[in-house]
């Protein structure tokens, strides 16, 4: 039997908001690092995103890539809303 992670909007952006005291794109890499190896030391086979993956289309390339990278390991779904960002 396979385990399947089951994660909310994330709203990945490469952009600093003036909102957080944090560094909120470092902070959501942290947490995708925790998320990885959470699925990891659990043997969970599919992470399913349920939307809102990405801020906006102006994510940074390096950036991007960052998350392309992590996702590899992954099997990963991504539904609905978030891909109105690329129409």
């Amino acid at each position: 039997m396979s385990k399947v992670c089951i994660v909310g909007d994330c709203h990945f952006d490469s952009h600093l908001k003036a909102s957080r005291k944090d560094n909120y794109p470092e902070t959501l890499l942290n947490k995708l690092d925790s998320l990885l190896e959470l699925c990891k030391n659990n043997v969970v086979t599919d992470v399913i995103f349920l939307g809102d993956l990405i801020e906006s289309n102006r994510i940074d390339l390096p950036y991007l890539i960052t998350l392309y990278n992590d996702f590899l390991i992954l099997r990963i779904m991504i539904l609905n809303h978030f891909l109105n960002h690329y129409q």
